[in-house]
């Protein structure tokens, strides 16, 4: 199980960098609704400033994951951003999500949202 998990989150990863490059966010407009608390903006806005600054990055994920952000938990495997490791913010993601949500989430990480969309 554990090799099967890991094989999955290096898979997803290099889906996950492919699409990456398509979407460029508004950084202004994430900053602005992560201090006012959203937790996607929170996640959204540290995925997005990953490659600029780790220990900001790590700051906004973890905000959102202290909102209960079930995402922003595989973010702090993924990236390396967590005190634990990868394998304990997996494994804790997938606890806490429904066999559906975790579906819907390999989905769009696999083949992007608009794989998704389309399919829903």
């Amino acid at each position: 199980m554990k090799k099967n998990l890991l094989f999955c989150v290096l898979i997803m990863s290099i889906f996950y960098q492919a699409h990456a490059a398509d979407s460029k966010p508004d950084l202004n407009a994430l900053l602005s609704a992560a201090e006012k608390g959203d937790k996607q903006s929170q996640l959204e806005y540290g995925k997005a400033i990953l490659n600029e600054s780790r220990d900001k990055a790590a700051l906004w994920i973890q905000k959102s994951e202290d909102q209960g952000s079930v995402e922003a938990l595989f973010w702090l495997g993924y990236a390396g951003l967590g005190k634990e490791q990868p394998i304990f913010y997996y494994k804790k993601a997938r606890e806490k999500w429904s066999p559906k949500e975790y579906n819907d989430f390999m989905a769009t990480i696999f083949f992007g949202a608009r794989y998704f969309h389309d399919h829903v």
